[in-house]
């Protein structure tokens, strides 16, 4: 059973459908879905939406597959194991809204620090997308706000067009270990570490981009345009630099990512520049 092209297939449901006049409800019902088991509850609401409760096991391959619940299922190419989640899904007005929590026990992620973790540690995940109540009056372009955070140091929110048939990123913001900036066009980010490898971040990057997206329409834009970075100490071509500042910009050429970098450091007597590409 899919409920709607943009939600995940519900396999060997059982349980109680009751249909009325209001609408349907789903009452202790099992089903397979993202790969595990999981009880499902909901229905119609009295303002008419569809909204439904379950919980269950994910697992990471079968999230990959999930490619109409869009980033999460992307953000799951770096992911193995298993995990409990508690997913609450709603259809409004045609459009969709939800809140995906989990400890991700059970999970690994295969990221360098400070996003990667093994299956038995803990790292709360919460990816909450909420229509914005004034962008869906008569003739405007309906929008939501995207929310992410992982563990206690990642936080991102993504300001949205959900007109189309793929979400456009609009402004988005990222902080890692750090406060989260304004959302602007084009999406920045600050982070702050007291160690990183920056080369290990340089490879999985290569590999993270054509997932998550580059600035055009077809990726959704939520890849940042401008990083502010700093760090205690960091790894960067082979060498280990101290008390670093980094801020790193990013154009588009055709299908590649330029990215300039302006850096500082103890090692470094004035300003340096230099410019790569990802991909």
């Amino acid at each position: 059973v899919r409920i709607r092209p943009d939600a995940p297939l519900l396999a060997a449901v059982r349980g109680r459908v009751e249909f009325t006049q209001r609408g349907v409800q789903l009452v202790g019902t099992q089903a397979r879905v993202l790969g595990g088991e999981a009880t499902i509850d909901g229905g119609t609401q009295a303002d008419g939406s569809l909204r439904f409760t379950a919980q269950g096991q994910a697992q990471a391959d079968a999230l990959r597959r999930t490619v109409e619940l869009g980033l999460p299922a992307r953000l799951a190419t770096w992911m193995q194991g298993q995990a409990p989640y508690r997913l609450q899904l709603g259809f409004v007005k045609g459009h969709v809204e939800y809140a995906l929590t989990s400890p991700l026990t059970g999970m690994a992620i295969n990221l360098p620090a400070p996003l990667g973790k093994s299956a038995e540690q803990a790292m709360p995940l919460r990816v909450q997308a909420s229509l914005q109540a004034d962008s869906l009056a008569a003739g405007t372009g309906a929008r939501d706000q995207l929310r992410v955070e992982i563990g206690p140091g990642v936080q991102a929110l993504f300001v949205r067009d959900v007109d189309g048939e793929v979400p456009k990123v609009l402004r988005g913001a990222i902080g890692i270990q750090a406060a989260l900036p304004a959302a602007v066009p084009g999406v920045q980010a600050q982070a702050e570490f007291a160690a990183i490898d920056l080369d290990a971040w340089r490879a999985a990057w290569a590999r993270l981009a054509p997932e998550i997206g580059s600035g055009g329409e077809a990726g959704g834009g939520y890849m940042p345009q401008l990083i502010n970075a700093r760090a205690q100490q960091l790894v960067l071509g082979g060498r280990r630099l101290t008390a670093l500042s980094l801020e790193l910009t990013r154009s588009a050429r055709g299908d590649e990512d330029l990215w300039r970098a302006r850096i500082t450091a103890d090692q470094l007597r004035r300003h340096a520049q230099a410019g790569a590409r990802l991909r």
